[in-house]
């Protein structure tokens, strides 16, 4: 475990031949120990299931680049699908297990992303505020596209989710209508919003 430029503990070891990498985020040592405690435990259960069975859990950088391979590349708008995997995976983190990823964390996503102007910019050319990115845009390039790599990893890699978040709760309704998902309202008020400094660099191909 080390401390970051900002202070915050960074977790990395390796387990029978397997590198973990984790961002605790926070600056506190004994919070930190104790989810290195847990991580380690969780390893050595991943690690044995996966001697046992062969098959390891997925994780979100697995999944991205293992989607961006079979289906990404060949999309149309490709160029969106592969900013849009790597926008997830670095809210996420790319050790994040899919199986862990529920819908309090889609939600706080979501608000996240909504809460982002377009282009990233704080006001117009003119001087006036620049609005807030579309409802359509933040499912398009979230729960659309999350919803995605969970439906083939459940139907082609063959992994299954319990905990699967419920998409249709999770995404923004039109902003005409008057108002977005109840659930992601409520996850604005209580729960902090940031996302992991982590980057996948997943090779393009093209």
């Amino acid at each position: 475990m080390y401390k970051d430029g900002n202070g915050i503990y960074k977790i990395d070891f390796v387990f029978r031949g397997r590198r973990v990498q984790f961002d605790t985020k926070t600056k506190n040592l004994k919070k930190a120990k104790a989810i290195e405690q847990d991580l380690r435990e969780a390893t050595r259960k991943d690690v044995e299931r996966l001697e046992a069975t062969g098959k390891g859990p997925i994780t979100m950088d697995l999944a991205a680049e293992r989607y961006w391979n079979e289906r990404g590349q060949y999309h149309a708008n490709d160029a969106d699908t592969h900013r849009d995997l790597e926008r997830l995976v670095q809210y996420f983190g790319k050790s994040t297990r899919l199986d862990k990823i529920t819908d309090r964390e889609v939600a706080a996503m979501v608000a996240w992303r909504a809460s982002q102007t377009i282009g990233g910019k704080k006001t117009r050319a003119d001087g006036r505020p620049m609005p807030r990115i579309s409802a359509a845009t933040v499912n398009r390039s979230t729960t659309q596209l999350l919803k995605r790599l969970f439906g083939r990893a459940k139907r082609v890699w063959r992994y299954s989710f319990p905990d699967e978040p419920i998409w249709s709760v999770t995404c923004l309704r039109n902003p005409r209508s008057g108002s977005e998902s109840f659930m992601v309202m409520r996850v604005r008020r209580w729960m902090p919003m940031s996302a992991t400094t982590t980057h996948l660099g997943l090779s393009s191909h093209g």
